[in-house]
């Protein structure tokens, strides 16, 4: 996994680079629940081969609204780098998170990771499958739709709660363009609920594509190693 698409991919999900303070370059954040302990730590892996890994922490997040009062989730800040300088100007121009220009290097890499963090099935019998764009603005979520049509083919409308669909016919091709890079423990993400995807070969697309790497490539984890 290139660290660029990580960071492209992980920036349009739960990834944030956060202001200086007294440090002399920026650092990448991030958290997931404890359910995602392998893809958080996946990701911590990836940073951790450019040594640019801290410490991977639990926390347990006491708060009435969560089931049974309570939340539990993992969390690491990366070192000072800057790499993390370059792209705290690129999403947060003005301070605020934004869909820059450069989100046109995304490949499928970055796109697995998006939909890793912020995607998920849904519809009849979950066979569409959305990307939870809400956060953003119109705007940006106009130009993440242009993306995903004009560069990766695939079908999108833009529903009213500002989130990007993708439409039953395209997501095949969605998950045969991000299945070599999914972490194992995340592959309910493209699941409909029969837990059988098929192709129109009649195979179960979670046996035929899920985990296999692209010719020439090596996997860590079921996604490519960088």
């Amino acid at each position: 996994m290139r660290i660029d698409q990580l960071l492209l991919g992980s920036m349009l999900g739960d990834g944030c680079i956060s202001t200086k303070g007294l440090s002399k370059h920026h650092r990448f954040s991030l958290a997931h629940s404890e359910k995602q302990l392998e893809y958080i730590t996946f990701k911590h892996e990836i940073f951790k081969q450019y040594k640019l890994d801290n410490k991977l922490s639990y926390y347990i997040i006491k708060n009435e609204r969560y089931k049974n009062g309570e939340f539990r989730e993992f969390r690491f800040k990366t070192k000072g780098h800057k790499i993390f300088d370059k792209y705290r100007m690129l999403f947060y121009p003005e301070g605020k998170k934004i869909v820059p220009d450069r989100i046109n290097k995304l490949e499928a890499e970055g796109l697995a990771i998006w939909f890793m963090d912020d995607g998920y099935r849904t519809g009849n019998n979950l066979k569409g499958a959305m990307f939870s764009t809400s956060g953003f603005s119109k705007e940006d979520v106009i130009k993440l739709k242009d993306l995903l049509e004009n560069k990766f083919k695939l079908k999108c409308s833009i529903h009213a709660s500002n989130e990007i669909y993708i439409w039953v016919q395209s997501v095949p091709r969605l998950i045969e363009l991000i299945s070599p890079f999914i972490v194992p423990s995340m592959k309910y993400k493209v699941l409909n609920k029969s837990d059988e995807l098929q192709e129109s070969t009649g195979e179960p697309i979670c046996s035929q594509v899920l985990g296999t790497p692209k010719k020439g490539s090596t996997t860590t984890g079921g996604v490519q190693s960088p």
